[in-house]
């Protein structure tokens, strides 16, 4: 019976505990912080000092290189990391945006001496870049979501799922006959309470590491090909603002512009697959992998 207090008691001060950390939702990495800043600190002071002892500080460099990651993980660090993602997006948005408003000018152009008429040539090119700019802004509100459930994830589970679970265990603490099993259900109550309090920020995390690692060179080919289809939108604009309209420059300016939006319109598909793999299907797969690690573990703990 002393037991079974000593363990409502324990379980009824770890849900406190929690409900205090969601008054500061970083508070429980803020040591990872520290230690994050403390090792670019003493990255930056003491580079000097290590030169000659290139062979004997391997395992403080790994040391350091596991700190920094761990450091990264913070709600603080994945905050700044989805802004950037954000900003590289509406980067890739603009540049389509560019070569759609040259194929909406293009389409108003006079075609009395043209063989072709630009507005029925054009249309199909300005349907799909309507499609794309639409699936762009879908992206940003993924960024946007994934920034507010990360704001708000920590003081929701902190204040309400992990009392739930607090609850539920307290319920199951005194159901319970023996005293082992009494011990496996605290046990599985504290590891099942860790994994759902880190689950959003190391999802993100995941994302943010297969980003820079995995599909950054994808990525950044990507960009730059982007960066350039705008640069050619803006020579065309320049040209059309110009006066140069005519029929002879329009058809060659509605070629280029044909071809142009071909490239940026599979430049844009490629960049929206890849933001769709790392910022959508990482993550589900990611939280439905945590998810069925902490049944299981609870299952083993618990001997079912």
């Amino acid at each position: 019976m002393a037991k079974r207090w000593i363990f409502t008691v324990l379980l009824v001060l770890i849900g406190i505990f929690y409900s205090c950390m969601a008054v500061k939702p970083a508070g429980m990495f803020a040591s990872l912080q520290d230690q994050d800043a403390k090792t670019e600190t003493d990255a930056g002071s003491g580079a000097a000092g290590r030169t000659g002892k290139a062979g004997s500080s391997q395992g403080g460099k790994l040391g350091e290189q596991i700190k920094s990651i761990l450091g990264k993980i913070t709600p603080k660090k994945i905050q700044i990391s989805l802004t950037e993602k954000s900003n590289q997006v509406l980067k890739a948005w603009a540049a389509q945006q560019s070569v759609h408003g040259v194929i909406n000018v293009l389409q108003t152009a006079d075609h009395g001496a043209l063989s072709v008429k630009p507005g029925e040539v054009l249309a199909p090119y300005n349907s799909n870049h309507k499609v794309i700019s639409f699936l762009y802004l879908v992206a940003l509100w993924v960024i946007v979501f994934g920034k507010t459930l990360l704001s708000f994830s920590v003081p929701v589970i902190c204040l309400v799922i992990v009392p739930i679970i607090m609850i539920i265990n307290i319920a199951a603490l005194w159901k319970s006959g023996d005293k082992k099993g009494m011990h496996r259900i605290v046990i599985a109550a504290v590891v099942t309470t860790l994994i759902i309090t880190i689950a959003v920020p190391v999802i993100m995390k995941i994302s943010i590491l297969a980003d820079d690692y995995v599909f950054s060179k994808n990525v950044n080919e990507i960009l730059t090909s982007l960066e350039e289809s705008e640069k050619s939108a803006g020579r065309i604009h320049a040209d059309l603002r110009g006066g140069k309209r005519s029929s002879a420059v329009i058809q060659g300016h509605i070629t280029f512009a044909r071809r142009l939006s071909n490239t940026v319109i599979k430049d844009s598909f490629s960049y929206l697959l890849v933001f769709t793999i790392i910022y959508i299907l990482i993550p589900i797969f990611s939280g439905i992998g945590l998810y069925r690690l902490s049944k299981f573990i609870s299952k083993k703990i618990l001997g079912k």
